[in-house]
């Protein structure tokens, strides 16, 4: 069975600071690599700047630990086992969910003194059932499902359980009138639309405020969209055809920065290479066209400049622009996959490309992967 290499998880989240603070002590964290996402969603205890400081020191040590290689429950019982200590001084404290998805979509999830996931499949949505597991006398749940590419899971910190029950905190933990809420709007509402109805909802049985901290998130499986990106010449010129071959195979949009990379790929395929744009001013680099190919440009002064746009508001960018036009690719894609040629370039370390600041073709690409991870997409970098 070939493993498949195109599902992705889409991370939304939604969040409603308390009325009357202008931090939030809720934090969302999350990382996504080739193999695995983590998801973190932590609830500091208290409100404002004191609540928002807890939940990013425990978040960001959480992140630490499965640096390390810690499992998702050894990361939760290192935590656990500082927050039992903790408990009766005055001391940072956070409630958080961590929800682990493998390739396969398929989902492991740990809450510690926040509510259950609940999962939406097929317009309907439940409670997703977990173990009691008891360490140093304090209690979390484990949960476990598989996803698939139209279902969802969604977490929620208790600001929102709580604020739908207008100070009846029999269970402050309760997603039933979640849930309730869900199965009622969601065939004819998406699940975003809902969280948008149920922050309303929150406001109006509150007296038009928000008595917590509130925050949603949305995990969902989908396959994702894949863009490859191919730039430099290989180390070693006999790896060429082989490097060329792997890239026009790959699945998903197929782009190259770099005017020698171009002439290489359109030798190994055999087609023609051809100039259809050509300006004297930098900041609007040459374009071509070799059939196959979604777009082919310069090369590192497209990577310098992507890296500058990348996150940027599209309506400020120059649409007559080929950097803008990958940017724009880049942005309706999930998985970025970089195919980066080794040999060196001597001009990309000329003095005038330093005076200019623009980087060489490693330094760039090694940035620009790092800014993707940020922005939320997959990144994988095979170098030549």
């Amino acid at each position: 069975m070939n493993r498949r290499n195109d599902l992705f998880v889409d991370i939304k989240y939604f969040q409603e600071k308390k009325s009357g603070f202008t931090v939030c002590g809720d934090l969302v964290l999350f990382e996504k690599k080739d193999e695995v996402t983590n998801f973190i969603l932590l609830d500091g205890l208290g409100s404002g700047i004191n609540a928002n400081f807890s939940s990013h020191l425990y978040g960001y040590r959480i992140l630490k630990l499965f640096d390390l290689g810690l499992s998702l429950r050894e990361t939760a019982a290192s935590i656990i086992n500082t927050l039992h200590e903790v408990r009766a001084k005055d001391i940072p404290f956070s409630a958080f969910t961590i929800v682990r998805i493998l390739k396969n979509l398929s989902v492991s999830a740990i809450c510690y003194e926040t509510p259950p996931p609940v999962i939406i499949e097929n317009n309907y949505s439940y409670a997703a059932k977990g173990s009691l597991v008891t360490i140093n006398n304090e209690n979390f749940y484990e949960y476990s499902c598989r996803l698939n590419e139209n279902s969802s899971i969604v977490v929620m910190t208790d600001g929102i359980t709580q604020g739908l029950m207008k100070n009846v905190i029999k269970n402050g933990l309760d997603v039933k009138p979640v849930i309730d809420i869900f199965n009622d709007e969601l065939k004819k509402l998406t699940a975003n639309e809902v969280i948008e109805k149920i922050y309303r909802e929150i406001k109006n049985k509150n007296n038009n405020k928000f008595p917590d901290d509130a925050t949603f998130a949305v995990l969902s499986g989908r396959k994702g969209r894949i863009l490859n990106l191919l730039t430099g010449p290989c180390r070693n010129k006999t790896d060429d055809e082989a490097f060329i071959n792997k890239f026009v195979n790959c699945a998903g949009i197929k782009t190259v920065c770099g005017s020698t990379t171009a002439d290489i790929l359109a030798r190994v395929t055999g087609n023609k290479i051809e100039k259809t744009y050509y300006s004297d001013t930098i900041v609007k680099p040459p374009k071509y066209k070799i059939s196959g190919i979604n777009l082919v440009t310069e090369g590192i002064l497209v990577l310098n400049q992507l890296y500058n746009i990348i996150d940027k508001d599209p309506e400020t960018l120059d649409p007559d622009s080929c950097v803008t036009e990958l940017a724009l690719m880049i942005n309706a894609c999930d998985i970025i996959n970089f195919k980066i040629g080794l040999a060196e370039n001597e001009v990309n370390n000329s003095i005038s490309f330093t005076q200019l600041k623009i980087l060489p073709r490693r330094e760039i690409t090694a940035l620009l992967c790092e800014k993707l991870v940020k922005m939320g997409k997959m990144v994988n970098a095979e170098y030549y």
